[in-house]
């Protein structure tokens, strides 16, 4: 933001986030641990893998695959989501059915997955989860469920809470079927159609079990018609974690501020492909030590230099990942650290 007379400039672009085969939708967000990072989540298509991103004030870091749940062939007509205390992932698919995760906002890791047959013929749907986490809402075709996440059998907690009415906007074949859900900052949840209609159906209630959870079918109308669109907003008020105090990210990436003359070095080329080259100004003193870090503080590269004014270390980049990584010098009067883009 100080380029440009403070106006602000593009340092990096056209640099691919993910380059590989994905679902049509699906892709959701989560607040990390840390309560200022955030987890991208999305699914590679005919595979059983998600790859996950991690976005900070310094760029993305990813994707990192993990194995997870079943098989899922691909397909339209599904929705992902995380509960507002981020703890739970969820993914309905017409095809593959629901998904429920564990999820830990800490490492990004999904866990204890469990898979639930709607036995349903739906062509389209959605799900959303209530504000207090408890309660899971999928919206097919049809019918609108309700399941209870706290419940040792989750799949045993099915309750039908919507059957669809039959209304047409503005008349047939323009029903108002269900389609997607989203929670709102009104703690209702909002699901839309999958034609094009002036309306959406609200679960006011959606902190209730059972049939109080009061949904009304075509009860808030549009302005206008929408067509199988609903804003996706991941829970922008999560806090941080306060019970982990092991996965905060923000300390390497903070050890920024700690870099008294940070023209002491310099980088090139930035964005790196093969090799990086870091240039020695001025002012560091022998038995310096150079780290390098992940976006996630690990770090990967620990090396003792004796270094002196005009020196050039070369560090071959060839075998890291795609993504953002912190060059820390250490020595003996400061630190200096260096943000740096692997293509």
């Amino acid at each position: 933001m100080s380029l440009d007379g403070r106006l602000g400039g593009v340092v990096f672009k056209n640099l691919p986030i993910i380059s590989d085969t994905l679902l049509i939708s699906g892709i959701t967000a989560c607040k990390h641990a840390n309560g200022r990072d955030w987890w991208i989540i999305k699914h590679r298509y005919d595979s059983d893998i998600y790859l996950t991103l991690l976005l900070t004030p310094y760029g993305i870091s990813g994707p990192f695959t993990q194995h997870a749940g079943p098989y899922i062939y691909g397909g339209g007509g599904d929705q992902s989501v995380f509960s507002p205390d981020g703890k739970k992932f969820v993914r309905y698919q017409i095809d593959d059915d629901l998904d429920i995760f564990d999820f830990d906002r800490c490492s990004g890791i999904l866990s204890n997955p469990i898979h639930i047959d709607l036995n349903d013929t739906a062509g389209g749907g959605g799900v959303a989860i209530s504000p207090n986490s408890r309660f899971l809402y999928v919206s097919t075709t049809n019918y609108v469920y309700q399941y209870d996440l706290d419940d040792t059998n989750i799949a045993s907690t099915q309750t039908t809470i919507g059957v669809f009415d039959g209304f047409a906007d503005p008349s047939p074949p323009f029903y108002t079927f269900f389609y997607l859900s989203q929670l709102a900052p009104d703690n209702k949840i909002y699901i839309n159609t999958g034609n094009g209609s002036h309306y959406l159906h609200v679960i006011n209630n959606p902190d209730s079990s059972g049939l109080a959870c009061n949904l009304v079918q075509h009860s808030f109308v549009l302005p206008t018609y929408n067509a199988a669109t609903i804003p996706n907003y991941p829970n922008y008020f999560l806090g941080a974690d306060t019970t982990s105090s092991l996965c905060d990210s923000i300390t390497l990436i903070e050890y920024g501020s700690l870099a008294t003359t940070p023209e002491e070095i310099i980088i090139f080329p930035n964005p790196t492909r093969d090799k990086l080259y870091a240039r020695i100004i001025s002012g560091l003193s022998p038995n310096t030590i150079l780290k390098i870090y992940t976006a996630f503080g690990q770090e990967i590269l620990l090396k003792t230099k004796f270094l002196s004014e005009g020196d050039y270390i070369e560090i071959n980049t060839s075998s890291l990942a795609p993504g953002i990584y912190f060059l820390v010098l250490d020595y003996y009067t400061g630190r200096v650290v260096k943000r740096f883009a692997k293509e």
